[in-house]
């Protein structure tokens, strides 16, 4: 059985709140993660880095954040520092090397999942992002005016929007085909397996059948995607830089 949403990165999230706490951030606008990381003496730099996002070097005082040289867009950085300023809060003894899979992993237990799960608090405080969890109706397109209003990346948005949403909503991270990873939401269930191989009742399992991914929600069979009754409405993009559909499922309300 997947991870519970409560499991799934709950140090990084504890961590996360406490520099908030530090930083008595009450506002989008004050969240500058720039400046949390001057504070702690991390200093920013653009190169100096083959294969890999970001990466954290730490110093006998503070260290250096490296993001990669080409990486302009400000949504991206500003993960990548959040990300980095994680793993120097989690992994004190350790220097990290990131790549972009790493920017995406959510597997419970797992040190980039814990960066992640650290960064998403950081930049999406639970106080200030919690009140558009709750929309007529769920969609990438909501996720999407949500990640414009944090400058946050589209899967750091949904996974902190499933996360915080009272809707029955779940998201699904898929490879070559198969689910890599699922995360639940409070009211969703049965789980999305993870390894489950999918078909083509799914818009994902479609896409990577050849067929191309539609520009809005469909709905469809739940047998697409769980072991169980009911349908779903079902939501996916396609990551070409990483060869994976991100999907954001949820459950209709009645009446929908």
């Amino acid at each position: 059985m997947p991870p519970t949403r409560s499991e799934i990165g709950q140090r990084g999230r504890i961590k996360g709140r406490e520099l908030l706490m530090h930083f008595r951030t009450q506002a989008i606008e004050e969240i500058d993660v720039v400046a949390m990381a001057a504070e702690y003496d991390l200093d920013i730099r653009d190169g100096g880095l083959t294969g890999a996002e970001g990466r954290l070097t730490r110093g006998a005082k503070g260290g250096i954040i490296r993001i990669r040289a080409d990486i302009s867009e400000p949504r991206r950085r500003r993960f990548i520092v959040a990300h980095e300023l994680g793993h120097f809060f989690l992994h004190p003894n350790t220097s990290a090397l990131c790549a972009e899979k790493d920017l995406v992993k959510y597997d419970a237990g797992d040190g980039e999942a814990e960066a992640n799960a650290f960064a998403a608090e950081v930049l999406m405080p639970r106080p200030l992002f919690e009140p558009f969890c709750n929309p007529a109706r769920p969609s990438l397109h909501v996720v999407k005016r949500l990640a414009d209003d944090f400058t946050t990346t589209l899967t750091a948005t949904a996974i902190r929007f499933v996360d915080l949403t009272e809707e029955a909503c779940a998201v699904v991270w898929s490879e070559a085909g198969r689910v890599k990873w699922s995360i639940p939401g409070r009211n969703f269930y049965p789980w999305v397996p993870f390894g489950r191989t999918l078909n083509t009742l799914s818009h994902a399992g479609d896409f990577f059948a050849g067929e191309p991914l539609p520009d809005n929600p469909c709905e469809v069979p739940g047998g697409a995607w769980v072991d169980g009754g009911g349908d779903l409405w079902e939501h996916s993009v396609y990551f070409q830089s990483l060869s994976a559909v991100f999907t954001l499922l949820w459950r209709p309300a009645r009446g929908d």
